[in-house]
């Protein structure tokens, strides 16, 4: 009898990349039925969403033919103290943390019973909660950072994906990294460089929910501080001007560390009256949409990059500044996959010739190379597919 197959990531939490992933990689595995599971059971299908069950509690009727699939992300350097503290709901946030810093012993017990898991990174650490012999897959995983990880998080992760059944990443400074430790691991592109192609439909249909034409800006809340604000709001103003488009304003993601719309607002207000709108949907075929129409996007995230790239758009990554700033995962995997040319991420005081730049692709090779990027990502799903449906070996 086949067994499940259960497609695992941060789809318990609202981030465009999260919640698009899901999405994809069902469209492209064929018709056996899946189950989606994250580290708390959510449902997200108010915002396009899956709804999503808790892997802790699928673990007690784990069958020997039943996969798992661990989906995209960073999920090799999310600890479970942040994956905790992102399951949180914005309200009362910063009253948890401040209470969360000065009680040790609580905090460990806190963060195990949120994610269900004793794990140091219990996104990439599956067993437990499953059995050590489960039947892992780790596709287009991200961990750009894990050499520069807390030794126990990484011991644990690298033992783990010593484990798997099959095992790729997104990214060339990932790849090195495991490299270095002993494992290989073929490059694929990320699953939602396939979205044009899997998922017109959606998006089409929430196009008019949403303006279309003019620049999609995106930021992070970690570009909330006035010095980075106001440096972005003068290159806004000049590529405004050398352009004539609009600035429409949109958040990525809502869950707690990724974006703060009051960020958005206090930029919005930097800038000339009625040069900007906010674009207040957390939808995620609407933020599509948004990337997907506009003349050019400009964001932290990763993901909005990776919309963008596969729908043929103009785009660049903002980068933030840190007093010692290493690369991001945005620079991590756009710096693997982009088309030779394009600018791939740059702090604020780059941002009006970086645009620029960016304008001036020829519409036909931004085309060209989502094609073969999607190309690429099929070819590795179709890949994983047969190796989902074959027997298993362990190593």
């Amino acid at each position: 009898m086949a067994g499940r197959i259960v497609l695992f990531g941060a789809f318990d939490r609202h981030n465009l990349g999260d919640l698009l992933l899901p999405h994809v990689l069902a469209r492209c595995l064929g018709d056996r039925p899946l189950r989606f599971a994250g580290l708390a059971a959510r449902d997200l299908r108010g915002v396009g969403g899956h709804r999503v069950e808790a892997l802790a509690e699928l673990a007690p009727g784990w069958q020997p033919e039943d996969r798992l699939l661990c989906v995209g992300g960073e999920l090799l350097t999310c600890s479970a103290e942040q994956a905790a503290v992102m399951l949180q709901p914005p309200e009362g946030l910063q009253a948890t943390l401040a209470w969360l810093a000065t009680q040790a012993h609580e905090r460990r017990a806190w963060v195990r019973r949120v994610v269900g898991s004793a794990s140091p990174a219990p996104y990439a650490v599956v067993a437990p909660p499953l059995p050590r012999t489960a039947r892992v897959c780790f596709h287009a995983v991200g961990g750009h950072d894990l050499a520069r990880a807390p030794a126990a998080l990484r011991r644990a992760v690298l033992a783990q994906l010593a484990r798997a059944q099959s095992l790729s990443v997104r990214d060339t400074a990932t790849q090195q990294a495991l490299r270095s430790a002993g494992l290989d691991a073929p490059l694929v592109p990320d699953a939602a460089l396939l979205v044009a192609q899997c998922c017109a439909a959606d998006i089409r249909a929430r196009a008019g929910a949403v303006p279309q034409g003019g620049i999609a800006l995106q930021l992070s809340a970690e570009f909330g501080d006035d010095a980075t604000l106001d440096a972005v709001a003068a290159a806004l103003r000049r590529l405004m001007a050398h352009t004539g488009a609009p600035v429409h304003l949109f958040c990525a993601g809502l869950a707690p560390w990724h974006d703060d719309p009051q960020v958005l607002q206090r930029l919005a207000q930097r800038l000339p009256a009625g040069a900007a709108r906010r674009v207040d949907t957390a939808d995620v075929w609407a933020l599509c949409a948004l990337i997907a129409g506009s003349a050019l996007l400009i964001a932290s995230s990763l993901h909005a990059r990776l919309v963008a790239m596969a729908c043929g758009r103009p785009r660049l990554n903002l980068v933030a500044p840190t007093v010692s700033r290493r690369p991001s995962k945005a620079e991590a995997v756009a710096g693997t996959w982009e088309l030779p040319g394009l600018p791939v991420a740059v702090p604020a005081s780059g941002l009006d010739d970086a645009a620029r730049l960016a304008l001036q692709a020829d519409p036909a090779r931004l085309a060209a190379h989502a094609q073969a990027l999607a190309g690429q990502a099929r070819a590795a799903l179709a890949a994983l597919t047969a190796r989902l449906h074959g027997p298993h070996r362990f190593p």
